[in-house]
């Protein structure tokens, strides 16, 4: 355990596959991808107990929620257990317990579960637990130096790749006590969407001006800064207030989370905040607004179409008129193609601007 520090944050790495363990999006689930950069590849070190019991948690640096394993088969095609984020809502919850196990080079380390399990680095993009060994169960840890707490960093309106409907979840906010003690006289209401910035003002309207929110991940989950977007989903998210003079028992205060991000945060050299901020702006806007055209043009030639009376044309003019279809569907294909583009411009500044927040003090 003495590679795992309490209140350390870390990357999990996987030997065979070179990638990270990720927060999902939604919340609920884990997940590989190639990158590190992002705060969803953080997890932030919780050990609960003495020596020689002491149990080894790791919650979402972005979320807050806790690794855990369950008993539920994995997903289709995967060996082992499914792995999922949960709320810790009580202490002995024995689902979210890890053990780090050195390996004998000392290189890497296995995740085991109280089950007696071990995190699997699977193929693609899909982790899990299970009970038979291999080096898919092998990881490096790295220490990230520092997270930010980000609040002076500028943020851009979110990003929706869904095209569901907004979410729309309750939120319970309380201030903490001046000694850091957390009263049971919540407030509620309710928020749409996944902004951030927003669900501060919101709050700070109801409230007042406070130094730091901070979102807790069940009765017994520590409190991390309120800096990531909402997850994908409408479950109910308890926030904590500071106000001035308030000291936290629970929250990292420790000197390692006041420093500026290291340069292994990011695989790359990136832009300054700025920089950064400015071209996911731009890139946001030319995507929204490629897609904002391409919907209305596709919207009117399918109506013009579908009105089109083929048995009053003549040969000559059918012949005319499905040429003149298939130039405009050409054209529809070519800005469909540069948005497909667009798309993966935006997906290189979000990665940059993710980086530079990392980085950035």
């Amino acid at each position: 355990m003495e590679q795992f520090h309490d209140r350390d944050h870390v990357r999990l790495r996987s030997r065979v596959h070179g990638t990270y363990l990720h927060a999902d999006e939604d919340g609920r689930g884990v997940s590989l991808q190639p990158t590190g950069a992002s705060l969803t590849a953080v997890w932030t070190v919780h050990l609960e107990g003495g020596s020689p019991q002491r149990r080894l948690l790791l919650h979402s640096a972005a979320y807050g929620r806790y690794l855990a394993a369950t008993g539920k088969p994995g997903p289709s095609g995967l060996r082992g257990h499914r792995v999922a984020l949960i709320n810790l809502d009580r202490l002995d919850d024995e689902s979210v317990s890890w053990e780090a196990v050195r390996t004998a080079k000392g290189d890497d380390v296995l995740l085991r579960h109280a089950t007696g399990r071990n995190l699997r680095a699977n193929h693609g993009a899909g982790a899990t637990v299970d009970d038979r060994y291999s080096r898919m169960l092998l990881w490096v840890d790295q220490v990230v130096e520092a997270i930010p707490s980000a609040d002076s960093v500028p943020r851009p309106p979110p990003i929706s790749r869904r095209q569901d409907g907004p979410e729309i979840r309750t939120i319970r906010f309380v201030p903490a006590a001046p000694n850091g003690t957390i009263a049971e006289d919540w407030r509620t209401f309710q928020f749409t969407g996944r902004s951030v910035q927003r669900l501060k003002e919101e709050i700070t309207s109801r409230a007042g001006e406070a130094t730091q929110y901070c979102v807790q991940a069940g009765r017994y989950g520590r409190l991390i800064p309120l800096t990531h977007e909402l997850p994908h989903n409408t479950e109910t998210i308890d926030i904590i207030i500071m106000m001035t003079g308030t000291t936290d028992p629970h929250m990292d205060n420790s000197p390692r989370t006041q420093l500026s991000a290291p340069e292994s945060l990011g695989e790359h050299r990136v832009a300054d905040i700025q920089t950064s901020y400015s071209h996911r702006l731009h890139t946001n806007n030319v995507l929204e607004s490629q897609q904002r055209k391409t919907g209305i043009t596709r919207a009117e030639l399918e109506l013009k179409t579908r009105n089109i009376h083929w048995g009053d044309l003549n040969l000559e003019e059918k012949k005319r008129t499905r040429k003149e279809l298939k130039a405009e569907y050409n054209e529809l294909l070519a800005a469909e193609n540069c948005i497909s583009k667009s798309q993966e411009d935006d997906v290189i500044t979000n990665e940059n601007y993710e980086r530079a927040s990392l980085r950035d003090p």
